[in-house]
């Protein structure tokens, strides 16, 4: 965490801020940079936890990228999931919605990376619920470690029914420490159809820190607009996604036999 920063360009890049407004806030708000000697125009330098301190004093958010974010919140993803310290990153799912007569199909894709910030292996198993009212299938589960498929389920068949949902779910894998340098990453794609509900939940079952939502739909919807935090999304949390018909936009002969002109 002390880190030192050498230049404008460093420090600035690190407060999420150009080199010449670090230099202003220096003077006019305290920014903790130091000179190499006492001469002022002398290069200058910054200790990562002295911009912290005054980043929380002066209410200024300082981005962090997942990498580094990961590397600090291990110990607050302890207990979060049954696997302890087992949890998920860069997170990107895409969501493409689709006309079906007159329902609607959406064909959603993940992409993640899973993380195990301990230092043994923990058990990982990937789940999709489908409602039973959604007429879905499961088209693609996959585990890859440094890019080579652990296993490689096309269209699996259900593993659990309950009332009102079914469980698909991916072969049990043994996540290594993510000292050991190993990638894992989790794939899936499913689809959906939906009669008459306008609305969809993406459920958060285990710690995920990076979120990214990507929406797509024909021109004649109107769709959520995508979504992105680079923040931990905890277990029980979720992000909605909805959609409804576009109305059509009144031709110009129309306005006028309303007694609008064109």
């Amino acid at each position: 965490m002390d880190r030192r920063l050498n230049g404008w360009p460093e420090i600035g890049a690190f407060i999420g801020k150009s080199g010449r407004t670090g230099q202003r806030w220096a003077k006019e708000r305290g920014l903790p940079v130091q000179h190499l000697t006492e001469r002022p125009k002398s290069p200058v330098f910054a200790i990562e936890s002295d911009l912290r301190r005054w980043a929380n004093a002066n209410s200024v958010r300082i981005p962090a990228d997942h990498d580094d974010i990961a590397d600090r919140i291990a110990n607050r993803v302890a207990d979060l999931s049954q696997a302890r310290n087992l949890y998920r990153k860069n997170f990107a799912i895409r969501f493409v919605l689709q006309k079906f007569g007159i329902r609607v199909k959406a064909r959603i894709y993940t992409h993640y990376e899973i993380a195990n910030g301990s230092n043994r292996k923990q058990p990982y198993r990937q789940e999709i619920t489908v409602d039973d009212c959604e007429a879905g299938q499961v088209d693609v589960l996959s585990v890859l470690v440094d890019e080579k498929p652990i296993y490689l389920m096309r269209r699996p068949g259900v593993t659990e029914r309950h009332p009102g949902y079914s469980s698909y779910k991916g072969r049990p894998v043994m996540i290594e420490p993510s000292s050991s340098g190993m990638r894992y990453v989790g794939v899936a794609e499913w689809t959906i159809i939906r009669h008459d509900n306008d609305f969809w939940n993406l459920h958060f079952g285990i710690p995920t820190l990076g979120v990214r939502v990507e929406t797509i739909a024909p021109a004649d919807f109107e769709i959520t607009k995508p979504y992105s935090s680079p923040e931990l999304v905890l277990v029980g949390q979720h992000i909605d996604i909805t959609w409804k018909v576009r109305r059509p936009r009144a031709s110009g002969s129309e306005l006028s036999g309303k007694g609008i002109p064109p």
